[in-house]
């Protein structure tokens, strides 16, 4: 009985590709959401994802107490100077995407 439970070699991460792939995968966009993530306060930059976000972007960037620091480096992007907690939820809401702004990206 005992020599029929080593019959059969353990499986590997090779056997099942599509186990490694989820792997990755969770790996990847777990990076991307720490590298991406706005601080609670400081630089931010502003990206438009539609059209009338573009057209409104200056209006939504200035509201509470943000300030305008520059233009980002995607087209259409402000990079401003505020609080993620008190513009996070209407920014989404009109369509504008708040990332955080990588040291070559200021200015």
């Amino acid at each position: 009985m005992a020599g029929n439970m080593f019959k059969y070699p353990a499986s590997r991460p090779s056997d099942n590709p599509g186990i490694l792939r989820w792997q990755i995968v969770i790996v990847a966009v777990t990076l991307a959401v720490l590298v991406f993530a706005p601080p609670a306060k400081g630089q931010m930059m502003l990206v438009p994802l539609t059209g009338a976000a573009a057209r409104n972007v200056t209006d939504i960037a200035l509201q509470n107490t943000n300030r305008l620091v520059s233009t980002g480096t995607i087209d259409g992007s402000l990079i401003i100077l505020g609080h993620r907690p008190a513009i996070l939820h209407s920014l989404l809401d009109r369509g504008v995407l708040v990332l955080a702004v990588p040291n070559s990206g200021c200015g």
